[in-house]
């Protein structure tokens, strides 16, 4: 069912206070004692509802007349359809039928709660419309209705999307329900005083025509633009000029925009921009900002001059070939920017060697950094470095100087193959010993793993341990998957694993089976010093499972309730917010002849790690 929910409250009169406390007093003690939540004025049930999940404020609409009032004058209006049972757009024409009378009921219902808001006088905080299909020809005209309701009712928080960005390429396209082009943001918009937040992210236009009316966001805070149609640069600072509280401003592949100049906004914090040329910020007040030239284009010519903003303390760069990463630019980057604590940077190509210095710096995301060898970090107060690759090719990272408190995750999505040989000297490099170490490693359907299992018992050392393994894969041949289990686990040592039930039930089903049917055998490893870790692993138990009445307690309980699982528990584990995993910890090591022995299992499945 859909959740409506809504925001905004009213200042409290003196008849509202007398009304509220002759109903608590009116009342019986007993019942009071009983029920005393129910009898708190309105204002108060309005702001409990606005603190739960829009499902849980849904529910409470049944528990009394009191809790009913409350929801049903909840000044947040939350409306979307996906939530609304709407059936997925097929071929079947029974199918399209129950599509258009469950889009024409959601249409409705929004109508109807903005009328019944509008001629009550209740006011609106939030006003959020999501739509995920194509919608009927009449739409905009529809919309222009909504937001004159939603802006005569005083809304603070605006939200419009489409659902279409990145996704547009794939929708099963409906022409006779589209409306084509963009289409004029309704002025009302650009007339509500009361607006903090807009976001939108929907086919609208912002042309020159708007540079003959007055704007009025004299309270705007947050400013989202996405896919919105921008004529002219002049037309977005326009805008922006005349929102002198402004703090958060995001600008996402805005058709026409090529350049931005955003200054002269004391109060600004956060600027997010994709796919603009070139941007030009003078914002001394600024402390965090991304800049994307786009996702899907390389070697776009672009242009980024930030130097005065010189309080900004995160920064995200991503395909920016304008800029050429040396030594010398991270030390400019630091003087330029003294209290930088973040910095990502993501598809850049980079010399042989560089060397990242920095007092100040806490967090260092580096992404898809090409060409790159060697990396040297010397950051005494950096508590947490990432590295995103593709597993092909593997520079050497140091870490000279980090935060006691330093963790550092690992991840690749392998495409095509990953080499363990070199995961294992990448890791050993990285010398996890000083800090944990995760690494998730995930694979496409023609990934391959290169493993020699002659190579790995010729080592003298143990392999380096780990904090956290976490596999991926949807590859479901057995032949694949052994060789997956058997050569990873004689590249690291994890305390953790974690599997994707969704992706893999062949590997973990592998993975199972190898615990179970583990034996002592003289010919699975030609080395003395360095025994397979199987050879060490004591017990084996299951803590929980994904099963809510009947908890499978071994791991062969596990393994049997893999093929009997319903179709129903099989979406349960699908709905989980984090993709259900199986998860295995390791509750000690024993170090014995550079030998890590790994004394007992714990498996688990849940949402969490």
């Amino acid at each position: 069912m859909l959740a409506v929910n809504s925001v905004k409250k009213k200042k409290k009169t003196k008849t509202n206070r007398i009304d509220d406390h002759h109903r608590f007093s009116s009342i019986s003690p007993g019942t009071r004692n009983m029920d005393r939540i129910s009898y708190l004025p309105q204002s108060i049930l309005h702001d409990i509802l606005s603190r739960l999940p829009d499902e849980d404020a849904t529910r409470t609409s049944v528990l009394s007349k009191a809790w009913y009032d409350a929801w049903s004058t909840l000044p947040f209006l939350v409306f979307d359809e996906s939530r609304c049972g709407i059936p997925e757009i097929s071929d079947d024409v029974s199918d399209e039928v129950h599509w258009l009378l469950g889009k024409f009921e959601f249409i409705g219902m929004v109508t109807a709660t903005l009328l019944r808001f509008a001629c009550n006088r209740l006011a609106i905080r939030k006003f959020k419309l999501l739509i995920k299909t194509w919608t009927p020809p009449d739409m905009l005209s529809r919309l222009d209705n909504w937001m004159k309701l939603a802006c005569e009712s005083g809304v603070e928080e605006l939200q419009l999307d489409n659902g279409f960005d990145v996704l547009r390429e794939n929708v099963n396209p409906r022409p006779s329900f589209t409306f084509k082009g963009f289409a004029p943001l309704p002025l009302c918009v650009l007339q509500a005083k009361s607006l903090i937040k807009l976001s939108l992210s929907w086919d609208f236009s912002i042309d020159e025509a708007f540079l003959n009316h007055p704007i009025k966001f004299s309270a705007l805070q947050e400013l989202s633009l996405s896919q919105v149609y921008v004529g002219d640069g002049k037309v977005i600072e326009n805008v922006i000029s005349s929102c002198p509280l402004i703090e958060a401003i995001e600008l996402t592949r805005c058709s026409g925009l090529k350049s931005v100049s955003i200054r002269g906004l004391p109060k600004l914090k956060r600027v997010f921009i994709v796919g603009i040329e070139e941007v030009d910020i003078d914002a001394p007040s600024l402390e965090d900002l991304l800049y994307d030239v786009l996702c899907f284009k390389a070697d776009i010519p672009c242009k980024i001059n930030v130097d005065k903003c010189t309080n900004l303390q995160e920064l995200c760069l991503i395909g920016v070939s304008s800029i050429v990463i040396t030594d010398q630019w991270f030390i400019e980057l630091f003087q330029k920017f003294p209290l930088l604590e973040k910095l990502v940077l993501e598809r850049f190509y980079m010399p042989d060697t560089i060397n990242i210095s920095s007092i100040q710096l806490k967090i260092l995301n580096l992404c898809y950094c090409y060409d790159t060898e060697e990396i040297w970090i010397d950051a005494p107060n950096l508590y947490n470095c990432t590295y995103h690759g593709d597993g092909s090719i593997l520079p050497s990272i140091s870490i000279l100087s980090s935060s006691s408190q330093m963790v550092f995750d690992v991840n690749f999505f392998v495409d095509p193959r990953l080499d363990l040989e070199i995961l294992r000297g990448f890791l050993e490099e990285i010398k996890p010993k000083h800090f944990p170490v995760s690494l998730f490693v995930g694979f496409c359907d023609n990934s391959t793993v290169d493993f020699d299992l002659s190579v790995f018992e010729d080592y003298v050392m143990a392999p380096p341990s780990i904090e956290h393994l976490s596999l991926n894969a949807f590859t479901d041949t057995e032949e694949w998957c052994l060789l997956l289990v058997t050569g990873i686990l004689w590249s690291c040592r994890p305390s953790f694993i974690s599997f994707n039930l969704n992706a893999n039930k062949t590997l973990v089903k592998i993975f199972c089976e190898k615990l179970i049917d583990r034996k002592e055998d003289a010919h699975c490893c030609s080395s003395d010093e360095i025994k397979c870790w199987w050879h060490f692993l004591k017990d084996v138990k299951v803590s929980s499972s994904f099963r809510k009445h009947n908890v499978a307690d071994d791991i062969k309980s596990l393994l049997e309730a893999f093929p009997t699982l319903s179709s129903e528990e099989e979406d349960e584990i699908s709905r989980f917010e984090e993709e259900a995993e199986l998860n295995l910890s390791v509750s000690d090591y024993a170090v014995l002849r550079n030998i890590h022995t790994l004394l007992n299992f714990s498996i688990s499945v849940g949402q969490n790690c």
